[in-house]
């Protein structure tokens, strides 16, 4: 019987063979740390793409629920075989007719299974995905008058009526600066960090009233536009992303064929026979173009200037 107690010992002590919390911790700490590669990788993707292809649509694809398992099992089989005796020699003629214990057997099998997954959520808003093609096409350098227009509206959010906006009303469109050339003055020297702040201001009885918005707001949004940063970030106000404009400008990395591709690169992507790569040294410039390009996946796109939610919940206002 000693061997079926071995048996049932080690059984018992395979599923307690390391700690199982410690583990978990480690492989989910493990399978998050994955993630900024796997932003890496489609972000370098759509960037080779668009380097080879200039009008393909991009994607981007962001892993938002994990699941980490492990599993154990130990399965113990024991087994004794008992013959019985129809024929002994004469020296052992008490054995016959009995049952003799001869044999007896024993299995102990066990294993671990480890598994991780992610869900993702597919970015499928058409607004969004013609942003990041903007995005794609400046850090290129092959952006177009359009994606200039398109990138102005989105990154430079902040306005602020100056001499130089109300000249340039004058000139583009007397018409409309005769009509309120002289209430905007009022605004003279204020930064509006938002295009709500700004358009409820103006809203106001003392400005130009609702329906004057309403008529001329297309053309004040137009000259106010601040197309540099704001005098100082205020997180609150959502000026963070304009950190991520340094990276969307070409220089910071290679595109060539796969033969052109150092050994010692830190990141590759590739579409078809273009590849592009980034040297360690460059590794800053593609977080925040990655940044931008989560900047515009995580932001209600309705108009410029929304709330910043997240893509599977609902705007809250």
């Amino acid at each position: 019987m000693r061997l079926l107690t071995l048996v049932l010992v080690s059984a018992c002590a395979m599923p307690n063979a390391g700690c199982m919390t410690t583990q978990l911790r480690n492989r989910m700490t493990e399978q998050a740390s994955t993630l900024p590669d796997v932003y890496y990788q489609v972000v370098l993707n759509n960037l080779a793409m668009i380097a080879a292809d200039p009008g393909r649509m991009p994607y981007f694809s962001d892993p938002q629920t994990s699941r980490t398992t492990i599993l154990r099992n130990a399965n113990v089989s024991y087994g004794i075989n008992l013959d019985l005796i129809t024929s002994a020699p004469t020296g052992v003629l008490s054995l016959f007719n009995h049952y003799l214990l001869d044999k007896q057997t024993a299995t102990l099998t066990g294993g671990q299974t480890g598994t991780g997954e992610w869900a993702s959520l597919t970015a499928n808003d058409p607004d969004k995905l013609f942003s990041m093609r903007a995005v794609y096409r400046k850090t290129a350098g092959i952006a177009t008058t359009e994606d200039e227009e398109i990138l102005k509206e989105f990154y430079f959010r902040h306005f602020e009526i100056t001499d130089e906006a109300l000249a340039r009303l004058r000139e583009k469109q007397p018409d409309v600066y005769n009509v309120i050339g002289e209430k905007l003055k009022t605004l003279r020297k204020i930064e509006f960090l938002s295009v709500e702040s700004f358009e409820a201001r103006l809203a106001e009885n003392d400005i130009l009233g609702k329906d004057d918005v309403g008529r001329y707001r297309r053309a004040v949004l137009k000259y106010a536009r601040m197309e540099h940063e704001p005098t100082e970030f205020v997180s609150d106000q959502d000026t963070h992303h304009l950190l991520y404009i340094s990276a969307l400008k070409p220089g910071w990395f290679s595109v060539g064929r796969q033969k052109d591709v150092p050994r010692h690169a830190c990141y590759v992507g590739r579409y078809c026979n273009t590849y592009v790569w980034v040297m360690p040294e460059n590794v800053e410039s593609l977080t925040r173009l990655t940044l931008a390009i989560l900047d515009i996946h995580t932001f209600k796109s309705e108009r410029i200037g929304g709330f910043r939610v997240q893509p599977s919940l609902s705007p809250r206002f």
